[in-house]
């Protein structure tokens, strides 16, 4: 926020208020019938800010994203539940290795 207030010469209030005022959607709209090979990683900007983000290759695309305080499980399985409900088929993921986040993708190559 500091950042785009001295480039634009704008308050930090006014930066966050327009940044809120923007609703963006999670899940990218794609061929439903889509099969996605997932490269899935969460990236920190701060020990308390961070974004997991699911993204397809193939596509160059990011397919779903999440903002997080941590890398857990449980926002990888939210992840996968999402995009499963939104009636994409996952074929794949690639990792880096966290044996806990593995296993939310069981019964899929990783």
């Amino acid at each position: 926020m500091s950042d785009l207030a001295r480039k634009y010469d704008l308050s930090e209030k006014w930066i966050r208020t327009k940044l809120d005022e923007n609703k963006i959607n999670s899940v990218v709209k794609l061929n439903q019938d889509t099969e996605l090979i997932l490269v899935a990683d969460t990236t920190f900007f701060s020990r308390m800010s961070g974004l997991t983000v699911f993204r397809e290759p193939n596509l160059k695309k990011i397919v779903w994203w999440k903002q997080t305080w941590g890398e857990k499980a449980e926002i990888y399985r939210l992840g996968r539940q999402c995009l499963e409900k939104n009636g994409f088929t996952i074929r794949a993921v690639v990792l880096d290795g966290r044996i806990g986040i593995r296993g939310v993708f069981n019964g899929l190559p990783v």
